[in-house]
């Protein structure tokens, strides 16, 4: 496995956490706007 192939592999991995965690996030914001307009 050369450099290249591996470094690109961990980029893409790093995306999709970024992603995860993005959404993640996201989620989280909107279950507080939920509590707080249910009260």
């Amino acid at each position: 496995m050369n450099f290249t192939f591996s470094a690109l592999l961990l980029y893409h991995i790093f995306q999709k956490l970024r992603q995860l965690t993005h959404s993640f996030d996201n989620l989280k914001s909107f279950f507080n706007l939920d509590k707080k307009y249910l009260g």
